[in-house]
């Protein structure tokens, strides 16, 4: 790691590592105005051409404020994309996204120490979903120091401009700092948002404060204990101290990016670069951590997160209280896997940090730790036996070199046993990072996380030394559910049928028409003109003469704007009354009168009847499978594709092929397919793909063939899925108007199923997608929940233990390195696996690869 000799400005030693006053801190209000000038790379400038709504859709800028490590984004709704408004003088207010109330349009942060106040301008991927932050574009950084001792109190300083380094132009900025050490913090000034955990010490909560809206994570600890601070740009501080008959609060800001961990989780691996500078930001953390703290064997998992801009920053009540006993165990408690002195119970020392950052950097190249095992004890075993550490033949040389280095089962030859983090820094994989730079955050993240905050589990050996949890408990459960020794039964169906009674001919059209015909019933439809008032029409039954009136249609109008016979003397019906008369003849089964109707008197068929159902007379006749019918009013005009979309609820209703294929009559669905041929009409995409879904939860091997012969794809396009309510929109629904049951890709419901048959005949003759990703896929009623709800077909097949599904799949081309799916759109929220399961699939997964390519493997 070349070094740079560089002052880190803010990050210097504080005294006594400035432990925050139990008073209210000072707080600064920064209010952004414009900017001017600012540089934008070619694709993102804003695109000003209206969208579906016809509004202009524009790019302005964002910029994430940054003081001491607590961050809040603010969005630039006006100006331009180089010179963007975020407060202007006429619209001094926003909405606070907490609260969903508007208020001043500030940003305030709590001030316990001087600290430097960083604001990160960044413009949207215009090509990206709104929700996608990851491939945003950094345009520059302004930056003004605060120290408090200099700053006026409750004097707002005139704006000021500030010029934007790493790009080009400047920021118009006004700074107001209120010193509050008069008040002292009380729980009342807090909201609690969740309790995350709970030891022996005390429990873990995060929440946030009244006044500036400021997120924190905090620890109740004894109040006899006195805490210490951190300062280093990749630890989070301890901002908030106060005192309460519950103990002493720790409050600490809560990293908004996620856990690095679970990004890796849903990314598979990182790539070379992305995880050096990930080690590179932990390896600088555990030096400070090691020299200035004497903290040893702290690092897990868990404490490793992404702040808003990617960069790593190290979090745990631990940092700020060492006499903590981590959930009744001395110290620490134990890293997930650590090293073999720890196990052993020798003395910690830094070499115990440097094999678990080893254990960090193999897991984020190769996407699973190096003992990885579902058994703990098993961890245990591996990481004290002699066994050679097993390495993915893609590895660099520098990566293997650094990792076998770092995880020396002897901690006195270990790499930084003797020399410390400055070895560490020394070896080749680091050589292209400058310490000067990094310490100064002046690496540009190749990441940039969204909003995420949750909970995180780990796995490990430091779960069999812990009182087991029930929630630890109910994990294991789930994992020894796993067991491929007994797997779940597969289905299949003979995959020998006669492809040619599949495709359709057009000239069978005719024998299917006097197969499904029948006999006049009697009945006709009966116009008498009165020249003194309106005429009427009724039905009559020719045989006896019987007369029957039309009822009026429940939400049809007494009269149609724009229908002339409605007059008095017309000598024909109006459109009101020849669609009331059509809707009563196809309840009463009077086909030969909607034929007179249809024929006779001629009718625009792409309207809605029949009240609340609001159906077409084209859909009332596929749902009662009147294959004579469905051929009259398609020849007359019905249009397949009206009403257009439709969504289909509690299994009813639904675009008109999967109405069809609903019946399970696939005589209909060959005469709409047919149809549709004959007329030169392609049924819709989107359609077919969800009928042929319904084929497959149906069980109907020959239905999803009829479907496949004729068009049908097994994949869904990005967009195709209706979007869900964001919370942002009027409107009420009795239903989730994304559809997520309809939208599953018909592979994963093959999968899910155990049709072995059905997922053998979508990969060979429908051309699925091994690696088709799903959302929102829930367990059948009384089935148990599945855990990849959001996910690849290939983990769901694991986790439902379908062998043969896997082999087909892991045949078919299934890539075990494709990132999770993520849909990415306002309202929706992909659901997290826990580590320990998702670690446990793709261990399984990767089994399962390696034996498939071994010549024997059958």
């Amino acid at each position: 790691m070349a070094k740079r000799e560089r002052s880190p400005t803010g990050y210097g030693p504080q005294p006594e590592e400035a432990i925050p006053s139990p008073s209210r801190p000072g707080i600064l209000t920064v209010v952004l105005h414009e900017g001017t000038g600012l540089s934008i790379p070619g694709s993102y400038k804003e695109d000003q051409r209206p969208d579906q709504q016809g509004l202009s859709k524009r790019n302005t800028p964002y910029a994430v404020l940054d003081y001491d490590r607590s961050q809040q984004q603010a969005d630039s709704d006006e100006g331009t994309a180089e010179d963007p408004v975020w407060v202007s003088d006429i619209v001094p207010w926003r909405l606070d996204e907490v609260t969903g109330e508007y208020r001043d349009a500030n940003w305030k942060f709590d001030v316990c120490r001087p600290a430097e106040l960083a604001i990160h301008l960044y413009l949207r991927d215009p090509h990206a979903s709104p929700c996608v932050r990851s491939q945003d574009a950094c345009i520059g950084v302004a930056r003004i120091p605060i120290d408090v001792a200099q700053a006026s109190a409750s004097e707002e300083t005139p704006s000021q401009w500030v010029d934007v380094e790493g790009g080009t132009g400047r920021l118009r900025v006004s700074i107001k700092y209120d010193d509050t050490k008069d008040k002292t913090l009380e729980a009342a000034d807090f909201i609690e948002q969740s309790k995350i955990q709970k030891g022996n010490s005390g429990y873990t909560a995060r929440v946030i404060k009244k006044d500036t809206r400021q997120r924190y994570t905090t620890r109740t600890i004894p109040a006899v204990r006195r805490p210490q601070n951190a300062d280093h740009p990749f630890i989070a501080p301890l901002t908030l101290v106060f005192q309460s008959q519950e103990g002493l609060h720790l409050l600490s800001p809560t990293m908004c990016g996620g856990y690095l961990f679970q990004h890796l989780q849903n990314q598979r691996v990182f790539s070379l670069k992305r995880a050096r500078i990930y080690a590179a930001e932990i390896l600088c953390a555990l030096e400070y951590l090691h020299e200035s703290r004497g903290i040893y064997s702290w690092l897990k998992p868990r404490n490793v997160l992404l702040d808003s801009l990617g960069h790593v920053v190290l979090c745990g009540s631990g940092l700020y209280d060492p006499g903590v006993e981590d959930d009744g165990r001395g110290g620490y408690g134990l890293p997930e896997y650590p090293a073999p002195e720890i196990l052993r119970d020798q003395n910690r020392s830094g070499a115990a940090d440097w094999w678990t950052l080893g254990i960090f950097i193999y897991e984020m190249l190769t996407g699973l730790p190096p003992f990885f095992h579902e058994n703990a004890d098993e961890i245990r075993r591996q990481i004290l036996s002699s066994d050679s550490i097993q390495f993915p033949d893609d590895l660099p040389p520098d990566a293997r070199d650094v990792i076998a280095k770092l995880l020396d089962r002897k901690p006195d030859f270990r790499l930084g046993a003797r020399g410390g983090a400055s070895e560490v820094k020394e070896h080749p994989f680091f050589a292209d990072i400058d310490c000067g730079k990094l310490k100064q955050r002046e690496y540009t993240p190749s990441f940039k996380p969204g909003f995420s905050i949750g909970d995180f589990k780990q796995h490990g050996v430091e779960g069999s030394l812990r009182p087991v949890r029930q929630d630890i408990y109910k994990e294991r459960y789930d994992m020894q559910q796993m067991s491929l020794d007994n797997p779940e039964p597969e289905s299949n169906f003979d995959m020998e049928l006669d492809d040619a009674a599949i495709v359709l001919d057009p000239s069978h059209e005719a024998s299917n028409a006097e197969a499904d015909d029948h006999q006049d019933d009697g009945w006709e439809l009966v116009w008498e003109a009165d020249t003194a008032g309106p005429g009427q029409l009724f039905f009559r039954h020719q045989p006896t003469g019987e007369k029957k009136p039309i009822p009026t249609r429940a939400d049809g109008p007494s009269h149609e704007v724009n229908d002339a016979n409605t007059f008095l003397g017309s000598t024909v019906p109006s459109t009101t009354q020849k669609l009331d008369a059509l809707e009563a003849a196809l309840q009463a089964g009077h086909d030969h009168i909607v034929s007179q109707i249809v024929l006779e008197h001629g009718i625009d068929l792409n309207i809605r009847l029949f009240g609340y159902q609001r159906i077409s007379p084209l859909e009332w006749a596929v749902d009662h499978e009147n294959l004579r019918l469905v051929r009259l009013l398609i020849n007359n005009g019905a249009d397949v594709d009206f009403p257009g979309y439709e969504a289909r609820v509690w299994g009813q209703g639904g675009p008109l092929m999967v109405r069809a294929v609903a019946t399970k009559n696939r005589k209909l669905v060959e005469l709409l397919l047919t149809l549709s041929k004959t007329m030169n009409k392609t049924p819709d995409r989107v359609d077919l793909t969800r009928a042929l879904g319904l084929a497959v939860d149906q069980r109907d091997a020959a239905m999803a063939r009829i479907l496949l012969a004729n068009g049908a794809r097994c994949d869904f396009e990005d967009g195709d899925r209706p979007l869900p309510e964001n919370g942002l929109e009027d409107g009420c629904n009795f239903y989730d108007i994304s559809e997520p049951t309809e939208f599953i890709p018909p592979l994963a419901r093959a999968v899910k199923m155990g049709n072995v048959g059905m997922v053998r005949l979508l990969l060979e003759r429908g051309g699925a997608d091994p690696n088709v990703g799903y959302h929102d896929l829930t367990a059948e009623e009384g089935k148990k929940d599945i855990k990849f709800r959001c996910g690849r077909v290939i983990e769901l097949a694991m986790e439902l233990k379908r062998q043969e599904t896997v082999k087909l799949l892991l045949a078919a081309g299934a890539d075990l390195r494709v990132e999770r799916p993520v849909w990415r759109v306002p309202g929706h929220t992909c659901s997290e696996v826990s580590r320990a399961f998702h670690q446990s699939i793709t261990a399984r997964l990767r089994t399962a690869e390696e034996l498939l390519k071994k010549p024997s493997y059958e």
